[in-house]
């Protein structure tokens, strides 16, 4: 395609299938804990899976296996805020 035209390339070939299941499923979780008036520690946790499928129809029940089949990506954060001078 030229700059600033309509003048446009052909396209000799197939189209490839884009028939295809992405899953994905992302948790989190948090805890927090005040020991001492404005003193408090958090605790995160996050876990990501997801998985790409070139089946193109959608079952619930090999969709959820297959997802839970999947290696998780898990990040935990630990976080503390400390008052001085309560």
């Amino acid at each position: 395609m030229a700059p600033r035209t309509y003048d446009f390339t052909g396209y000799s070939g197939q189209a490839p299938s884009l028939d295809f299941n992405l899953r994905s499923l992302r948790g989190n979780a948090v805890l927090r804990w005040e020991w001492r008036a404005g003193s408090t520690m958090y605790f995160a946790w996050q876990q990501l899976r997801s998985d790409v499928a070139g089946i193109g129809n959608f079952d619930f029940g090999r969709d959820r296996r297959a997802l839970f089949g999947t290696r998780p990506n898990d990040i935990f954060l630990v976080k503390v805020n400390y008052w001085i001078n309560p």
